[in-house]
């Protein structure tokens, strides 16, 4: 029952490994998809992160340059890639804006150089209402006019005194071949570069909110420094108490203090000498044990397979036994009241050679037990058996022949009885 219930067992571990094993390949499979795709969304996300972050640093500039010089967002991101078509930024935009705005205002109030800068150019600083026009409209006017001026030499000075030293950084722009500044303007819209006030707006708040965010983190931390300043000011008084004492001692004590410099150094380079060692023996100590482990369990293996063959052994020593007894006895007997029949003979024959065999088994048995270093452990009670079982074979055909003889019968006389048993059992077959 119990080799039944092992048998059972076996088998269901058997049919159950092979899907346990596709469940395990799936399983390693759907760990590296998992780890594939946290990783591409980690990438993915931090990449629209650091998109939406940039995108917010320039619609936040954009945003505050219309703030200060009362042109549009979408004018401001056209001319900032204008700018850039023609090696300038968009700081470069806005001071030039605002110097055209602080010359606008003035030729409005009557200055007399603004006011005749604006009209060399053929433009008006004012509308019919005497109010001042757009920055954005003056800006595109004054550089359309510069661009026509054949005079460089004026046309520099002009750009001088209306928009400041970055008007004439912006001169290559009003001289584009692609138009000017209206020209590049229109490019930019067709390439898509627009930025719109709304998405500006979006983008500024997003940016503000970012840094609030730092800047809220920034005050966390430094709360919790402000909190934890008490326990680190009593520990720094510490520290400085104890360091004035050790001074102080130092001064009083010199010579000691150079030997316990010295004994700490030496602990020091033995410390640093002996700790890889100990490192190393730890690691050789653990590598012993593990090989140990193995090696016992290998014996143990040995032990029970052993075991099992010496067990096998056994048994078929003691049935070859008990047959051979069995067998040889009741030939011996059938030989001594007949002198050779052929059944007694036969049996004889049979129980001999069944003797034979069971003592060669239990030889087998034993020359396989030697090999094992466990063997010698169980090799008397598992040969006692067989061996008392032949001996009282052989004890009960020599009292059957004493019996049949009616009286003691030596060694040789048995042999001669059964030899001739033997010999006739031959003859007769």
């Amino acid at each position: 029952m119990a080799d039944l219930n092992v048998s059972v067992l076996v088998s269901m571990v058997d049919k159950m490994s092979g899907p346990l094993k596709g469940l395990s390949g799936q399983m390693q499979s759907l760990r590296t998809t998992g780890l594939a795709l946290s990783a591409g969304g980690a990438a993915v996300t931090g990449t629209l992160f650091a998109m939406t972050k940039a995108a917010a640093k320039v619609g936040s500039d954009l945003s505050d340059v219309a703030d200060r010089t009362g042109v549009s967002v979408e004018a401001l991101s056209e001319l900032q890639w204008a700018a850039g078509q023609t090696g300038t930024d968009l700081n470069g935009v806005e001071t030039a804006l605002k110097r055209l705005s602080r010359n606008a205002y003035d030729a409005q109030r009557g200055l007399v150089t603004s006011q005749e800068a604006f009209q060399r150019l053929g433009i008006s600083a004012v509308d019919a209402n005497g109010q001042l026009r757009p920055t954005e409209v003056l800006f595109n006017e004054a550089g359309a006019a510069l661009a026509k001026m054949e005079n460089e030499t004026e046309r520099s000075a002009l750009a001088l005194t209306l928009m400041g030293r970055s008007g004439t950084a912006l001169l290559p722009m009003m001289l584009d071949t692609r138009g000017g500044i209206e020209g590049l303007r229109e490019k930019a819209r067709e390439l898509g570069l627009t930025l719109s006030t709304d998405a500006a707006l979006a983008l500024d708040k997003f940016d503000d909110d970012l840094n609030t965010a730092h800047d809220t983190v920034g005050m966390l931390a430094t709360q919790i420094g402000a909190a934890a300043l008490p326990a680190m000011q009593s520990l720094l008084d510490i520290v400085l108490k104890a360091t004035a004492s050790y001074l102080n001692w130092t001064k009083a004590h010199p010579t000691l203090n150079k030997a316990v410099l010295g004994i700490t150094f030496a602990l020091g380079s033995l410390a640093a000498v002996f700790g890889p060692l100990l490192l190393a023996l730890s690691q050789a100590v653990l590598a012993w044990d593990k090989l140990s482990t193995a090696q016992l369990n290998n014996a143990r293996a040995a032990r029970t397979a052993a075991g099992a063959n010496a067990q096998a052994g056994t048994a078929a020593a003691a049935g070859g036994a008990g047959a051979a007894a069995a067998g040889g006895g009741a030939g011996a007997q059938a030989g001594a009241a007949s002198y050779g029949t052929r059944v007694g003979g036969a049996l004889g024959k049979g129980g001999l050679y069944a003797a034979a065999g069971a003592v060669e088994l239990a030889r087998s048995s034993v020359a396989a037990k030697q090999k094992s270093p466990w063997a010698g452990l169980g090799m008397a009670a598992l040969m006692g058996g067989p061996v008392t079982m032949a001996a009282a074979g052989a004890q009960r055909l020599y009292g059957q022949i004493t019996n049949h003889f009616h009286g003691p019968v030596n060694e040789k006389q048995v042999q001669q009885i059964v030899t001739d048993s033997l010999r006739q059992a031959g003859a007769g077959g």
